[in-house]
């Protein structure tokens, strides 16, 4: 039998009064500031650069290996919530000018960790050959800023995007499946203490019969 004087209002209703914006620019703006504080204080070990893979031992790490596997896993994670982030927003409250600004912001932090990962596997094929899966992981990189970019041009451009994104996403698939990848880690190799991985190349499917041939010729040159 009890009646509320006022219905509930809430906290941010100040923000929205005086700024003319939504909660959506607080809760954008709350991940971004997050997001900024963590690229200021780790960008000397997100952006590495060190004269040599020994030198990583600063950061707590021993290989350019640990270093990218380390970090690739919570950088994705990340992209994957701050994308979740903006694009909930973008879909809930399109208005606003500075939800636009903080929804930028935002996928430009994306972006530097994106960017940051790609880095990390130049580095580690650069020194130790190819893989399936850095190959692997290089095209879900690739494809995550490829992402990013789309949200952000929806921004500035209303138009069906989807279909271009679901159209790159599906060529991303079928070029992956069609490309014989396992040709092109025999080009580059995966090495070990500077020697090729043959126990690497000779677990490879039918489709990288020139590993076992190599990986074979290695064997019985060591007997």
């Amino acid at each position: 039998f009890l009646k509320l004087a006022k219905k509930y209002t809430s906290p941010f209703g100040i923000w929205q009064r005086v700024v003319g914006e939504s909660e959506a620019t607080i809760g954008v703006s709350m991940v971004v500031i997050l997001f900024g504080l963590f690229l200021v204080i780790q960008w000397p070990y997100i952006f590495a650069s060190v004269p040599a893979e020994t030198s990583l031992m600063q950061f707590g790490v021993a290989t350019y290996s640990e270093y990218v596997r380390r970090g690739f896993g919570e950088l994705i994670m990340a992209g994957i919530v701050g994308y979740a982030v903006a694009g909930l927003a973008y879909i809930s409250s399109r208005g606003g000018k500075w939800l636009r600004v903080a929804q930028l912001v935002l996928l430009g932090e994306l972006g530097l960790f994106a960017v940051s990962i790609l880095r990390r596997l130049w580095l580690y094929q650069e020194l130790h050959g190819l893989s399936l899966i850095r190959m692997y992981g290089s095209v879900v990189v690739i494809w995550m800023l490829f992402m990013l970019g789309m949200l952000a041009v929806r921004q500035f451009v209303k138009w069906r995007w989807v279909v271009v994104e679901l159209a790159v996403s599906l060529l991303a698939v079928v070029g992956v499946v069609w490309i014989n990848a396992e040709n092109l880690v025999i080009s580059h190799p995966p090495t070990v203490n500077g020697q090729v991985d043959y126990v690497y190349l000779s677990h490879m499917s039918g489709d990288g019969v020139e590993g076992w041939i190599m990986a074979y010729a290695r064997s019985e040159e060591r007997r």
